[in-house]
């Protein structure tokens, strides 16, 4: 990757690109002939994706927006719930397809709102002594040692298992070892998880499974449940886990008005980030005990989430999120 493409990126704020695209091999001359097909192929992550399109055209004068054709259509696919794939397989197919809802017609995957239904890393740690005591350590000498890696990892999946119906995906694997990296500098995310490889791009021919720390823990996990139930994990999970829907939530008449507003209102933008901020604890409670709402629902409950700039929302719920 040459420096122009790396400037190019740091100048639109997108530096976490960077590494990815070197990656792939990404120059000059490359990013000026990438397509939409290319681009959704090269950055799966919906919002990344619609940050990277609006800086790209920009800069090269492309006519073509992808966020456009939101116009075309207003209806989504309301056959695509908020659900996952079998209990005891991780998909080798990173089909990003299956993570959205009529991709042409909106702008957030279930991904993100399953994301929104765990924990953050850091927040799963401090739940615990012992994830606490790692934190400290960690700050100290800034080093893991292999029993404090085999730890979080045990932490991390037995908190999102209790917290989480449905088997985790390999975008949930990715996206909680990019979350250990940013925590512990130090440590590489390869080495909690490493994606799939499809039999195409195999030097043997061969398919190869996900692996790495996150996976193979998940998976002896749910091998030793099964030994012990004698069915799945996911299947044997009782709703109660769920975090429940916190009732005083109800009797605070700002949060009630401002759900109100963003159910009935899209403008002016300013208010609508102010409404968004003060009903957070509102819509994770709501999202965590609504385990069976499609997103077609979620986003009829949540019309702003429609808006061509709504990751901007989603992703100061992230920041407030690894701020707690």
């Amino acid at each position: 990757m040459d420096d122009y493409s790396k400037e190019l990126l740091k100048s639109w704020d997108l530096d976490i690109l960077i590494k990815h695209f070197e990656e792939n091999c990404i120059d000059k001359d490359s990013m000026a002939n990438l397509t939409s097909d290319l681009i959704k192929e090269l950055i799966p992550q919906v919002g990344l994706r619609i940050k990277f399109n609006k800086k790209w055209q920009e800069h090269f004068n492309k006519i073509e927006d992808v966020t456009t054709k939101q116009d075309e259509s207003t209806n989504l696919n309301t056959t695509h719930n908020i659900t996952y794939s079998s209990d005891e397989e991780i998909s080798n197919e990173r089909d990003n397809n299956e993570n959205l809802v009529d991709k042409e017609n909106c702008f957030v995957g279930s991904s993100v709102f399953r994301k929104l239904q765990r924990p953050s890393v850091k927040n799963i740690l401090k739940l615990t002594a012992q994830g606490r005591a790692i934190l400290k350590s960690y700050e100290r000498h800034k080093i893991l040692n292999r029993k404090c890696r085999s730890n979080i990892v045990d932490l991390i999946l037995s908190e999102i298992l209790n917290k989480i119906h449905g088997s985790l995906k390999n975008e949930d694997f990715d996206s909680l070892s990019k979350e250990i990296e940013e925590l512990f500098p130090t440590e590489t995310s390869s080495t909690c998880y490493v994606p799939p490889i499809a039999k195409k791009y195999s030097r043997n021919n061969k398919s190869i499974t996900s692996r790495g720390k996150l996976v193979d823990k998940y998976r002896n996990k749910i091998r030793d449940y099964r030994k012990l139930t004698g069915c799945n994990l996911t299947e044997c999970s009782s709703t109660s886990t769920s975090t429940p829907y916190n009732s005083e939530l109800e009797d605070d008449s700002t949060i009630r008005e401002s759900v109100l507003w963003l159910q009935n209102n899209l403008s002016p933008w300013q208010l609508v980030e102010s409404h968004w901020k003060s009903t957070l604890a509102y819509r994770r409670n709501e999202i965590q005990s609504s385990q069976n709402k499609s997103i077609a629902e979620i986003f009829s409950q949540w019309p702003v989430l429609k808006h061509p700039t709504a990751y901007t929302l989603i992703d100061e719920d992230f920041r407030l999120q690894i701020r707690e």
